[in-house]
């Protein structure tokens, strides 16, 4: 909580329009992961003035996909991908930037996934993770393939999807996100379920279930473990 009121003070006193522009985009982040979505976009906005005016792409894309993502945490799916896309635009011309890319694909496949357009998200997550394998955390990577598992559920790609949680698992288990580790668990067990293979589904929901125990506040999961 200390950081917004000392983001605040910086920008009203730096000059500096390159700093500026980094210190907005920092804000409507902070803001974003506060649930502040108003607050998250003005700061936004002001990072891609900013990086208009020091003729910086890249600053600009970062700002568009930033603004896309509070979009669709809004759930205006149209215009977050049309910042996305005008994020994508840009990013295409560079080099380097496979994690600004691959997030940008993550945001479309998710949007298009809310939407229930599952075989462009499809598409759009097989980009997303092409582009992250190397550039982006093994935690993001994981928590994309979980997605693209989701929209090959969706469209009934049972083995496809199978493939792509287990490989998320893979993943997870090389970090400390244990409550993504627990998640995926629960997903895929729904998928054996679908799959008609019910001691795989019953072993997962047990393993979640015994984890979830020794956490406190995630009584939600256990809820979705129990049934």
């Amino acid at each position: 909580d200390i950081w917004l009121p000392l983001m605040k003070r910086l920008t009203s006193k730096i000059e500096d329009e390159t700093m500026c522009c980094r210190l907005y985009k920092q804000q409507g982040q902070l803001y974003r992961s506060k649930q502040k979505s108003d607050k998250a976009i003005a700061a936004l906005h002001k990072s891609a003035k900013y990086a208009e005016h020091i003729q910086s792409d890249l600053m600009l894309a970062e700002a568009h996909l930033h603004l896309s993502a509070t979009y669709l945490q809004n759930r205006d799916y149209a215009t977050a991908e049309s910042y996305a896309q005008c994020a994508l635009h840009r990013l295409w011309a560079m080099t380097g930037v496979d994690t600004q890319i691959s997030a940008v694909y993550f945001t479309l496949g998710r949007a298009r996934l809310m939407k229930g357009d599952f075989a462009k998200s499809e598409g759009y997550l097989t980009s997303a993770v092409d582009a992250g394998r190397e550039a982006q955390s093994p935690t993001q990577v994981a928590r994309i393939l979980t997605a693209l598992a989701i929209s090959l559920h969706r469209q009934n790609k049972y083995e496809a999807s199978e493939r792509a949680y287990l490989e998320a698992i893979q993943i997870i288990e090389g970090t400390v996100s244990i409550l993504d580790k627990i998640r995926l668990q629960l997903s895929l067990g729904s998928l054996y379920v679908d799959m008609k293979q019910l001691s795989k589904a019953e072993t997962l929901f047990i393993e979640a279930t015994h984890t979830l125990q020794s956490i406190p506040g995630q009584f939600h999961l256990i809820a979705v473990a129990a049934n």
